[in-house]
């Protein structure tokens, strides 16, 4: 019941995306660890106060890597249309015929589009990671 429909395509998405971003979340949290929370509770922080003040802005740059990772999924062509059936229409769906059949200045519109957005989207990754985690060299002044 999935098929032609645009939940269909985001699950299957999804579930491509998925071993990625679990990967490096796991990976990252292990790294991690778990002694400066505990430090925190020892302290007498809470163990939610602790999680959101310690761990949270330690794992933020694994979060939007993983974040960055299930983006590029988004961009898969032949998942889209394998379960969308062509119903579900994104960038990728659109451009792709254009390519196809010649038109080059349409796709090249299209793909100046998805680019720009793609860009924007990790422009404002970066935006935030720098918010939580200030590179040590703009601050010397």
């Amino acid at each position: 019941g999935l098929s032609d429909t645009a939940p269909g395509v985001i699950l299957v998405h999804v579930i491509c995306a998925l071993p990625y971003t679990v990967s490096i979340m796991t990976d990252s949290t292990r790294a991690i660890g778990k002694k400066l929370e505990e430090q925190a509770r020892v302290l007498g922080a809470g163990s939610l106060r602790a999680f959101w003040s310690v761990s949270m802005p330690a794992l933020m740059p694994a979060i939007f890597s993983a974040l960055a990772m299930a983006y590029h999924f988004i961009q898969q062509y032949f998942l889209t249309l394998l379960i969308g059936g062509g119903n579900v229409r994104t960038f990728t769906v659109i451009m792709v015929p254009y390519l196809q059949n010649g038109d080059r200045t349409l796709a090249a519109g299209y793909t100046t589009l998805f680019l720009l957005i793609t860009v924007l989207v990790f422009l404002a990754f970066r935006k935030i990671v720098q918010r939580f985690y200030p590179c040590p060299e703009q601050n010397r002044e």
